[in-house]
């Protein structure tokens, strides 16, 4: 090469002994080192130990030594004149040895951006101030460019998804954590709709529960003496009001779970996605499917008293058919009622548990929901078992905690007035029961965060569905 008159000395490529050409420095040839401060990977900028080097790793004429610096041109991660100190890497290691994740030389015109060298992930810290982050790519996985093959690259949502729980398989304080995001997110809705939903369920069973236990206070085994005789009929009255009494509460309970639970999945279904529903705009998603909800509460409330009148019958039989046979006809009663409360417990809270979010969320048949919820359920059942179990004991002392003042003030209440008949008791119910729509408005919506998010979390780990979730958000 010749230089032309005036121009001086004829400038040789550097590192070849000759002073650098100032014009030249910032765009030098060779393998495209990064500007400066664009961040260094440990080791970077030493160079290799003098004598011949590893195949393919040697420079191209004309070009400075891969990893070496031109004269005059900062270090790759040192900072610019002017600029503070970034961060400096840890100090340099004796001898030359390639980076951890270093795949062969790179192609002819490689530049910075498509370095997949060091595998670490990026740190805060290490671009120059003032320079723009990074390499112009959000962090990767494993790497600073493209991810290693089979190995998930940078996407959106991962950990955390938009709403209020992450995107992976649930442990049960996530679910608990989710259900009460889901209260604090959207309070007017989810509060709102359940005590309103709660009272008018609540109320329509105050009525026969008062004549139930008015039933059971006149009883002639309550007002008779120790030493009085007890008849057969006399035991089955009682034991049929008490039965009457358990059962109303129960289906008032499987109904206001059911209903309130199946409105405000939608809206928990609706946080997570990270969107919040107005009760207007719930009413509109929920009231096509308001009937096969319906269909699924009224079928559950048929069921659980037939198992329950499976387990009590045999033990109803000796009592009332088989004079003397009251101790065998008891203990068959006692055992009876305990195995269909087990097994009530076990298709309630277990295997049908998630049948309302797959009915709302999948838009799938009373039957189908069922069926879906008992696929889901199956291989896990102790584990849903025992989530359901425990928040249906959460939800419970909550509730006594609400109640048990205005019960107390009821019966109270109710000693002080001359009520006569059932009136006695429905005054003492009502005023108990305004407890209970009080801790309905807040039990509720966390029943219906947990049985939702239970539900996700179930098809997180039966079927993947996180990774659809977190496919479907990434740019196309």
């Amino acid at each position: 090469m010749a230089g032309t008159p005036g121009d001086g000395p004829v400038a040789g490529p550097p590192g070849w002994g000759q002073a650098p050409n100032p014009h030249e420095q910032q765009a030098q040839a060779g393998w495209g080192a990064p500007p400066s401060g664009w961040g260094q990977a440990p080791g970077a900028g030493q160079s290799p130990p003098a004598g011949p080097g590893p195949q393919g790793w040697n420079s191209p004429p004309g070009s400075p030594q891969y990893g070496g610096n031109a004269p005059g041109q900062p270090q790759w991660g040192g900072n610019a004149p002017g600029q503070s100190q970034g961060w400096n890497g840890p100090p340099p290691q004796p001898g030359y040895a390639p980076q951890p994740g270093y795949n062969g030389p790179p192609p002819p015109g490689w530049d910075g951006s498509q370095q997949q060298g060091w595998g670490g992930p990026q740190q805060p810290g290490w671009n120059v101030p003032g320079q723009p982050g990074g390499w112009g790519a959000p962090p990767q996985q494993g790497g600073w460019g493209s991810p290693a093959p089979g190995q998930p690259g940078w996407q959106r949502g991962m950990g955390r998804g938009a709403g209020i729980i992450p995107l992976r398989p649930l442990s049960i304080g996530e679910i608990y954590d989710g259900a009460i995001r889901v209260i604090r997110s959207n309070p007017r809705t989810m509060v709102g709709l359940a005590a309103v939903v709660g009272a008018i369920i609540t109320l329509i069973g105050t009525v026969p529960q008062a004549f139930a236990l008015n039933t059971i206070v006149n009883s002639p085994i309550s007002t008779a003496p120790e030493s009085a005789e007890i008849s057969n009929s006399d035991l089955a009255e009682l034991i049929g009001a008490g039965g009457i009494t358990i059962l109303i509460a129960m289906v008032q309970s499987l109904l206001a779970t059911t209903i309130i639970t199946g409105l405000l999945i939608v809206a928990v279904g609706a946080a997570v996605r990270g969107e919040t529903l107005a009760p207007g705009a719930l009413w509109q998603r929920t009231r096509p499917r308001l009937w096969a909800l319906l269909g699924l509460a009224l079928l559950l409330l048929v069921i659980a008293p037939l198992i329950i009148a499976l387990g009590v019958a045999p033990g109803l039989i000796l009592l009332l058919a088989l004079d003397g046979a009251e101790v065998v006809g008891a203990i068959v009663l006692i055992v009876g009622m305990l195995l269909s409360f087990v097994a009530y417990l076990a298709f309630y809270l277990g295997f049908w548990s998630v049948a309302a979010p797959a009915l709302l969320l999948e838009n799938l048949g009373v039957a189908a929901a069922l069926r879906r919820s008992f696929g889901l359920v199956r291989g896990t059942f102790w584990r849903v078992f025992g989530i359901t179990l425990l928040t249906a004991v959460i939800t419970y002392i909550v509730q006594q905690i609400f109640s048990v003042p205005f019960s107390v003030i009821g019966v109270l209440l109710a000693g002080v007035a001359d009520f006569s008949g059932a009136s006695g008791e429905l005054v003492q119910l009502l005023i108990t029961n305004i407890g209970t729509i009080m801790a309905g408005a807040v039990v509720y919506p966390f029943t219906a965060g947990a049985v939702a998010l239970l539900y996700l979390d179930l098809r997180m780990r039966r079927e993947g569905m996180d990774v659809e979730v977190l496919r479907s958000e990434q740019p196309r």
